[in-house]
């Protein structure tokens, strides 16, 4: 699997480098390295600080917790539902996202469904093109000057407004973004629309 992300990279014209980190030292090779994106494919996460401190978005490729790559391709209404999707796969996600992972997405998965893992994990061709790509996206717009870079944040409020009372998540989430988008403002971002409370 890490040599197939390896080739994807290598295909979408970027360069990749594997990197045990598990042995001593790992976190002055990375820093060293100065690298545009970091993958994370193991379960040592290291120091979240480390990290961030290398300014590099960490993105997460993903395994099949059990499941069969065909059994995780069917929709969630079939016999797929009755596999991970609903259990070991959602923690997966959170436990990543709480690490500061930017986008933990499926690449790989076994032939054969197995729930001990003996199964070896098989790289899923589209997936690792399209998780490659986003990847690279990442890396080109790290690259751009800041004056050429756009953010769109986009708020899903519940359909029923009137539902909304002052002080729950809904409100004190969209006031958190309000303040943000204050904030950009005042120190030299272009706003185009700062939405009304």
């Amino acid at each position: 699997v890490i040599d197939g992300l390896i080739r994807e990279f290598e295909k979408q014209g970027l360069l990749a480098a594997a990197l045990n980190t598990i042995e001593d030292g790992y976190e002055k090779w990375l820093s060293e390295l100065k690298p545009d994106i970091l993958m994370v494919l193991t379960g040592k996460s290291g120091d979240p600080g480390f990290y961030i401190s290398l300014g590099a978005p960490r993105l997460q490729p993903m395994f099949l917790m059990g499941e069969s790559i065909e059994q995780w391709r069917q929709p969630d209404e079939s016999a797929g539902q009755k596999h991970s999707k609903g259990s070991g796969m959602g923690m997966m996600l959170v436990s990543r996202e709480s690490q500061g992972v930017t986008e933990p997405r499926v690449v790989a998965g076994p032939l054969v469904a197995s729930r001990d893992f003996s199964q070896p994990n098989l790289p899923i061709p589209d997936r690792m093109e399209r998780f490659v790509a986003r990847a690279a996206a990442y890396a080109n717009l790290a690259r751009k000057p800041n004056h050429q870079k756009k953010i769109a944040l986009q708020y899903l409020c519940p359909p029923e407004k009137d539902e909304i009372l002052v002080g729950t998540p809904d409100t004190v989430y969209a006031e958190s973004i309000l303040r943000l988008l204050e904030r950009m403002k005042q120190e030299g971002y272009a706003i185009h629309a700062i939405p009304k409370t």
